[in-house]
């Protein structure tokens, strides 16, 4: 049957300007339920990858909870919308009375937070406002997501690179391992849970591709994934070198990850703190947070730098 087709039309997904009409056009269509004057810039940013079709199930949903709100469609309601299509339905009952186990979320949580923090604040030489601007978060949140199997989550818009450096890779790799890092710095290794599954995952994929099929930290540079017979790249049998290079890139990036989380562990302990109280916060708020106790440590060192001198 595909045969009768004579042509096949591939389409890219919309850039800004594009998604910014395209919802424009969806609202359009339900003027009389919207609040007018609608800043939609972050909504725009938040849906950067995404297809028209999302663009106008993300509407959609905006309307059938206004309706149920009986309000209007607003910012806030097209950014609650945008989560529950892109993320998925979550709730906090999960683990509201467990503490223990919110405790864990918080600290596996700001793990990948913060190494991806710490990068965009080396490159945007402490520049607070272009941290804000770069950062991929939206929000930090204790919320299970029984989509993605996970008690908690980082919701993130997608970026606009679609070219990936081998040190973009790493830092991926980084930002993945940083919730168990995090948990192991904070609970021991025998504390570690089994709330990294999905991480693990994806870090043995990325760093497959970087080895087997890029073939980065080889002298050659042959894609060994195109041998499998599988048909999707994915080597079933590594063989032992590929094998050797991926489990020694995955320590060596762990071990760096770690040494980056050791030196935030106050900062995580206050981070958590935070988190737990308020369900989730917004990029917002953490950097609020993070700026706020870093001036008071240093307002403390300098006041017990003074003591001493005197």
């Amino acid at each position: 049957m595909l045969r009768r087709f004579q042509m096949k039309v591939d389409f890219r997904m919309p850039n800004k300007e594009e998604r910014l009409a395209i919802i424009g056009h969806y609202l359009d269509q339900r003027a009389d339920k919207v609040l007018p004057g609608m800043d939609l810039r972050h909504l725009v940013e938040v849906t950067e990858g995404r297809s028209p079709a999302d663009l106008e199930t993300i509407v959609n949903q905006a309307g059938i909870s206004a309706v149920q709100n009986g309000d209007l469609i607003g910012a806030e309601t097209l950014m609650q919308a945008a989560e529950r299509v892109l993320v998925g339905n979550v709730n906090s009952n999960t683990t509201k009375e467990r503490e223990r186990d919110r405790r864990i979320i918080a600290i596996h949580e700001w793990g990948h937070f913060l190494v991806d923090f710490e990068r965009e604040r080396k490159e945007a030489g402490g520049d607070w406002d272009k941290i804000l601007s770069e950062m991929k978060t939206i929000k930090i949140s204790l919320k299970a997501n029984p989509r993605n199997n996970a008690l908690g989550f980082v919701f993130h818009k997608q970026g606009a690179n679609l070219l990936k450096t081998k040190g973009d890779i790493e830092h991926d790799v980084r930002v993945l391992l940083g919730g168990m890092a995090n948990e192991e710095l904070f609970f021991g290794e025998e504390g570690t849970t089994n709330g990294a599954h999905n991480d693990i995952t994806r870090v043995t994929k990325l760093l497959h591709h970087a080895v087997a099929e890029m073939g980065m930290y080889r002298k050659t540079r042959l894609n060994f994934g195109a041998l499998s017979n599988d048909g999707n790249g994915a080597s079933r049998n590594l063989d032992e070198e590929t094998r050797g290079i991926m489990e020694a890139q995955s320590e060596k990036l762990y071990g760096e990850t770690k040494a980056v989380l050791a030196r935030l562990k106050p900062l995580t302990e206050h981070l958590a703190g935070k988190l737990m109280d308020a369900g989730e916060m917004s990029l917002h708020e953490a950097l609020f947070e993070i700026r706020s106790f870093e001036a008071a440590c240093y307002e403390f060192g300098n006041r017990v730098g003074l003591a001493s001198a005197n």
